[in-house]
């Protein structure tokens, strides 16, 4: 798949949001992290269609109707540095997203709206 970025991306991560149903199929993402404070999550399609071009050997076009970004989290005025997903002991997932202003945010995956803390003065 092709996607494009609103802003010039400066890191990416790749990350899984589990299933709504206990029957259904894990979502991979593919996280990004923009120049202006951003880190959007952009869904890793899967079809008969883009198995077809995998096997001739050419990229998806996803139109950016077709398979919308999600805003996850955004640093105030400030560049993102780096981010990751990483998994905690009882089977949730954080995502970390770092700034160039020392600042470590640590939210939860794939709810990112619940901040569970900064930590701050780190380099």
């Amino acid at each position: 798949a092709i996607y494009t970025m609103p802003k010039r991306s400066k890191c990416t991560s790749f990350g899984v949001v589990p299933p709504l149903k206990t029957d259904g199929k894990d979502c991979h993402v593919i996280l990004a992290g923009d120049l202006s404070g951003d880190a959007f999550a952009y869904p890793v399609p899967v079809s008969d269609a883009a198995e077809n071009c995998r096997e001739n050997g050419e990229a998806a076009s996803v139109k950016p109707t077709s398979t919308p970004r999600r805003l996850l989290v955004g640093h105030t005025a400030s560049m993102l540095t780096g981010l990751q997903v990483v998994s905690n002991d009882v089977g949730g997932q954080f995502i970390l997203t770092s700034d160039r202003d020392e600042k470590i945010r640590v939210s939860h995956f794939p709810k990112s709206y619940v901040i569970h803390g900064y930590l701050l003065g780190h380099t």
